[in-house]
């Protein structure tokens, strides 16, 4: 419980972040008109659902599952403004992505990132494009 949880490597493993990232998305929901989160390291979606106290006969009308796997499950794309998969950031699109560090490539603008660290690791990157009017 002391050591192994301070690896870095294991905080997202262990799908550390949701909770500042759940934050933020209340925070920011109507800044915005899309949210694009990574679905690497777990399910995403249930995270945001939890979060934002999302209202379930809402979003069971509007899921979308992806085929079953191979292990037998669906993998929820996407509901209401979050699309769960990485996009390269557009900074004239009213859209948020939020990813791992080494998701993003080197030719975006800096001082768009927020950062989300856990343990005093950077666990996500919250890139903020164009806002709403």
């Amino acid at each position: 419980f002391s050591h192994y949880s301070r690896r870095p490597e294991v905080l997202a493993a262990w799908q550390a972040g949701y909770h500042e990232i759940g934050i933020y998305l209340l925070e920011n929901y109507d800044k915005y008109d899309r949210f694009y989160i990574t679905p690497n390291h777990g399910q995403p979606y249930i995270f945001s659902l939890f979060y934002l106290k999302y209202p379930p006969s809402k979003y069971q009308k509007m899921a979308r599952l992806s085929k079953l796997d191979e292990y037998g499950f669906g993998q929820v794309k996407e509901f209401d403004k979050f699309l769960f998969e990485y996009r390269h950031p557009d900074i004239n699109e009213s859209a948020v992505v939020i990813g791992y560090p080494g998701e993003f490539k080197t030719d975006i603008d800096a001082s768009r990132i927020k950062k989300v660290r856990v343990n005093g690791e950077e666990i996500f990157w919250i890139y903020e494009g164009a806002r709403n009017k």
